[in-house]
């Protein structure tokens, strides 16, 4: 009958040191589940950090398309490089693709950066885009200006290269 006893108690025994480590691995396995869906993860749809508009201009903008007339005529590798602004001025150039034509411009952007004045230095090279523009879009990476012309309104879509 001791031997029942002890059996008895050797089995109760297992059974608790099965349930531990079962509880244990169950309690293991939930948290390391639950940490796969309480990670951090960059979120997709968080806007970008605008850097000031200063800093934003500069570089190398392709336009990838204009739009005049009601039309929308496809971009062909043309830019316009904003250089950043010295004590000097404001300075950088446009190239003209279709006749591979570049000249020097000067610029302003205004304090809250929604009029573009270029000044191009010379019009009979490059995409002469003297004239004073307002700021449709502007992030980090793209930019959309417009200004009134006797055709109308034209329009550049720009990307930063």
């Amino acid at each position: 009958m001791v031997i029942g006893k002890v059996i008895q108690k050797l089995i109760n025994h297992i059974k608790m040191k099965t349930m531990k480590r079962l509880t244990n691995g169950l309690m293991l396995a939930g948290l390391l589940f639950g940490t796969m869906f309480f990670t951090s993860c960059n979120d997709d749809d968080e806007e970008e950090t605008l850097l000031a508009a200063e800093e934003r201009i500069v570089g190398t903008w392709v336009i990838n398309e204009s739009q005049i007339l009601g039309n929308t005529i496809p971009g062909d590798g043309s830019t316009i490089t904003f250089n950043a602004c010295t004590d000097t001025g404001c300075t950088g150039s446009d190239y003209l693709a279709a006749d591979a034509s570049t000249s020097d411009i000067t610029y302003t952007l205004n304090a809250d950066a929604t009029l573009l004045t270029i000044d191009d230095s010379d019009p009979s090279k490059g995409g002469s885009y003297t004239g004073e523009y307002t700021i449709v879009t502007f992030t980090n990476s793209s930019m959309t200006i417009t200004i009134d012309t006797f055709f109308g309104p034209v329009t550049f879509k720009m990307a930063k290269q």
